[in-house]
């Protein structure tokens, strides 16, 4: 009986299944670069700056913000004072997903 939960008692679950995990990351990439060509051409940043954020970032194709993440949490001491780093934290910063606490 020590192993009966509610449904609103269970916790969140996050499907591991390849194809929605896939999905996903399209969802996320798309959406943080709509954000960003948003903030272009409402003149926030600059197109250097989104340059500079999607190099940082990994590129056109797939995002990976791990560096990001790493350097936020103070894993990465060394991105401290990197151009690209800077620039990405801005552009973050102006699209709002910097606010997001990083565990």
């Amino acid at each position: 009986m020590e192993d009966f939960q509610y449904p609103h008692q269970m916790g969140k679950w996050i499907s591991n299944e390849p194809y929605y995990r896939r999905v996903w990351q399209f969802y996320r990439d798309h959406t943080l670069k709509a954000k960003i060509a948003n903030a272009v051409k409402s003149g926030k940043i600059t197109e250097a700056d989104q340059a500079a954020a999607i190099k940082f970032l990994g590129g056109a194709r797939n995002f990976n913000v791990t560096n990001y993440v790493y350097a936020q949490q103070g894993t990465r001491p060394d991105l401290a004072n990197n151009e690209d780093y800077l620039t990405t934290e801005k552009v973050l910063g102006v699209v709002g997903m910097n606010s997001i606490p990083l565990t």
